[in-house]
């Protein structure tokens, strides 16, 4: 049984969140002469330079266009406020008294 090589599905990004293609085009990225596939991580100072896209397919006439989308951070929120104090108790009033004669 031959076993899947193919980044995108080793990563499970095509079964899990994109349904299974055939590939039409090969496309090819890489950084200093390393090649990036699904999981590779790079230090800022990796990536000083730009990096080198090869796109395949013999006609010339075809353009793409590649979109970069960068990670979302989510930063979590802080705490909400504490709930305000409950008011406080109201003070004793003199009740009324009568007094008989």
């Amino acid at each position: 049984m031959p076993r899947e090589r193919d980044p995108l599905v080793v990563g499970r990004v095509v079964g899990d969140v994109l349904d299974p293609f055939l590939r039409s085009i090969t496309l090819r990225v890489t950084y200093n002469n390393r090649e990036v596939a699904n999981g590779c991580e790079f230090r800022p100072s990796q990536l000083v330079s730009q990096p080198r896209v090869d796109i395949g397919g013999d006609d010339l006439r075809t353009f793409y266009t590649l979109v970069c989308l960068l990670p979302l951070t989510l930063t979590p929120l802080p705490p909400p406020p504490p709930p305000p104090p409950p008011p406080p108790p109201p003070s004793p009033s003199p009740s009324p008294s009568f007094t008989l004669l």
